[in-house]
């Protein structure tokens, strides 16, 4: 019990950066769009924030994962940067759909107005798959000590 607090602690203090990064993220553009002749959506600037939040946490999921699975924050790291690259490249081919940045585009929420439901959902699977497998990875660590 103590091992999940302590990973869903450290979950939700990426959430609250992530969240502060967005917020930051929208603030940011509006002040830009007050100082300049750009007119955007403000429900879909808060959308794409919201789904930019989403992505960075499906991204921790996975990478806390790979942290307990590993072991070792440096080749944990190594390969979530490894991972993150290949992801990026792919999506500019044709096995895009196995990128997480293929769902995520921030012009067209922007442009619709609203979040991508498909996004949000892949978003939020991978963010829960994540962070479940690494709580039960993490338990099955201890208890085998």
């Amino acid at each position: 019990m103590r091992q999940q607090r302590f990973l869903l602690a450290r979950f939700a203090r990426v959430l609250a950066v992530l969240l502060t990064i967005g917020l930051a993220c929208f603030l940011g553009i509006l002040l830009g769009m007050a100082t300049s002749d750009v007119e955007a959506s403000v429900v879909g600037l808060l959308s794409a924030c919201a789904q930019m939040v989403l992505m960075g946490l499906a991204v921790a999921g996975v990478g806390l994962l790979l942290s307990v699975a590993t072991l070792s924050s440096r080749r944990s790291q190594m390969i979530m940067v490894g991972l993150l690259v290949a992801e990026y490249v792919m999506d500019l081919g044709w096995m895009g759909k196995l990128s997480v940045f293929h769902y995520f585009d921030p012009a067209e929420i922007v442009r619709s107005g609203g979040p991508d439901g498909l996004g949000v959902l892949v978003h939020l699977w991978l963010a829960a798959i994540g962070l479940g497998a690494t709580v039960w990875l993490f338990g099955r660590r201890d208890m085998a000590r």
